[in-house]
């Protein structure tokens, strides 16, 4: 919906080989499937749904987080609920006003898992920390920092992250505003970035960098025939083929 693009959005995220971008993980195949509502612009109210797979070497875990904000009382109340193969929550886990504690217990491939993870508030936002244990292992250390403005429709995350005893780590960081997305990952040996920015009407860009330098860039420019691309690779060459049909472009959802 063009006039109330910040209600509502469904994103879906593959990571075909995850050992290609980490090595020494031994997880292969990741896949999100993430839905979110607004709350039709009503002020601090939201729903997030995602449903998860994940492929190990040796097996596959899959479930679903669901997660909802509103107001109940004059306190802000969120409700988080978990289902899949491993951690179960038949009862919602209830967060007020954005403090909470957690302490999760269970299976993933046979071994015991278990931890806590918490949630704080202050003036500069919200933070959350999570540390979980496999066997006598660490398994997963996070520290996220995250600030939302919904006036403004924009949102700024930081987490730093230890997975699998130190083996993947790093520091993650998320940003929208001013209708451009922007993900970056950076670890101790080099910083990749992600960016999408919409130029409403205009353009649609795609731009990947890696240690500051861009290694392609896609730009798509629809018009009511045809439909241009630019892709720009590491060397500087690039593509630059344009789709052209019969006809103008859907105008209802019917079309």
């Amino acid at each position: 919906d063009t006039l109330g693009i910040h209600e509502g959005r469904n994103v879906k995220v593959r990571f075909g080989d995850l050992q290609k971008i980490f090595k020494g993980a031994n997880m292969n195949k990741l896949d999100l499937d993430i839905e979110f509502d607004g709350g039709a612009n009503v002020e601090d109210i939201f729903m997030i749904n995602v449903k998860y797979l994940i492929v190990h070497t040796d097996g596959e875990v899959k479930g679903q987080l669901k997660i909802d904000n509103k107001k109940v009382d004059d306190h802000w109340r969120t409700s988080i609920q978990t289902t899949g193969d491993s951690f179960n929550g038949d009862k919602p886990i209830i967060i007020i006003n954005g403090v909470f504690q957690i302490k999760p217990e269970g299976t993933i491939l046979d071994e015991p898992v278990k931890g806590i993870i918490e949630g704080t508030m202050n003036q500069f936002g919200h933070r959350v920390k999570a540390d979980l244990d496999k066997g006598n292992r660490k398994f997963i250390r996070l520290d996220s920092k995250t600030k939302v403005n919904l006036q403004s429709h924009s949102m700024e995350s930081k987490i730093k992250y230890s997975l699998l005893e130190g083996k993947m780590q790093g520091l993650l960081s998320l940003k929208y505003e001013n209708l451009v997305f922007t993900l970056k990952n950076r670890d101790t040996k080099k910083t990749m970035e992600f960016t999408v920015t919409l130029s409403l009407g205009e353009s649609l860009t795609f731009e990947v960098k890696k240690n500051g330098e861009s290694l392609w860039m896609h730009k798509c420019l629809p018009t009511d025939n045809s439909f241009t691309t630019r892709v720009t690779l590491e060397d500087g060459s690039f593509l630059h083929p344009t789709v052209t049909w019969e006809g103008k472009l859907p105008q209802t959802k019917e079309e």
